[in-house]
């Protein structure tokens, strides 16, 4: 099938459903979760306390607002930059400010998640590559938390192009 063609899902007619269901879902635009400049800082090698380890100002408390109940992790990178380690980081989420933190696992129930980036395959706008985001490790649920932190355990390097110019994105879905 060339690229263009439109394909339409095949919709039940709802008087043949046995008994109506109501998908209730918000979804996010992919919001900023740290900035540019900020996956080349390390938070710590191994982020335990993230009211003391994630200080840097690249770094962002991300409230959900409802907006689904997953949280989908991916790196936005200069097009021109080999990778030569991609990013590990660390998930955390809240309900509220008076809580504690607590690590969100991914959906491979690890606590650290390495932000696979490759050049040959990621998406690009040809300023920029997108990394693919890899479910089983890229998604994250948010357990009922509000407000989600994200710290660098590993970051980014690369040649050629500057790692510097890499930021995290997340869409929670």
């Amino acid at each position: 099938m060339p690229l263009g063609t439109t394909v339409l899902a095949p919709i039940t007619n709802p008087s043949e459903m046995p008994t109506p269901v109501t998908i209730i879902s918000n979804t996010a635009g992919w919001i900023d979760f740290i900035d540019v400049g900020g996956l080349v800082i390390q938070d710590a090698a191994t982020i335990i306390n993230p009211t003391v380890q994630v200080e840097n100002v690249t770094r962002k408390i991300v409230r959900r607002r409802s907006a689904g109940n997953n949280l989908v992790l991916r790196v936005q990178y200069p097009a021109n930059l080999a990778i030569t380690v991609s990013p590990v980081v660390r998930v955390f989420g809240r309900v509220n400010a008076t809580e504690v933190w607590t690590a969100l696992p991914n959906l491979a129930a690890a606590v650290a998640a390495t932000l696979t980036c490759v050049q040959a395959s990621d998406v690009t706008d040809a300023t920029n590559n997108f990394s693919t985001v890899l479910i089983a490790t890229q998604q994250f649920q948010v357990l009922g938390c509000n407000e989600i932190l994200v710290g660098v355990q590993t970051i980014i390097a690369g040649t050629v192009g500057t790692a510097a110019l890499a930021k995290l994105q997340g869409k929670f879905v």
